[in-house]
């Protein structure tokens, strides 16, 4: 198995994929076979179960809607990026409660 950098596997997601690009996410409990190849920068959202013999293109958001499959290319910001942010929001929401149980 080749894992790339930056993925983010959430909560109970299962991926037997042999190969995993750069910059991926990975929803709450969607599960991957292992004939799938995940390029880079795809989302995969939750409860998606993707067991097919076939390579997702970059930027490929994957969602299912109602039984049915749907696919969006689009660019995605990395992790990093949100994690800067996070980084920038926290501490002022954590000063937000504080406040709210002093008060």
């Amino acid at each position: 198995m080749k894992i790339g950098d930056e993925n983010l596997f959430e909560i109970g997601s299962v991926c037997y994929a042999q190969e995993i690009g750069d910059n991926n996410v990975f929803g709450i409990q969607s599960r991957i076979g292992p004939d799938t190849k995940i390029t880079n920068n795809c989302r995969i959202g939750p409860r998606c179960e993707l067991m097919t013999n076939e390579e997702l293109k970059e930027n490929t958001c994957l969602c299912f809607e109602f039984g049915q499959r749907k696919n969006a290319e689009q660019s995605t910001n990395s992790l990093k990026t949100q994690a800067e942010f996070l980084k920038k929001l926290l501490p002022k929401y954590s000063e937000i409660l504080k406040n709210k149980e002093t008060g």
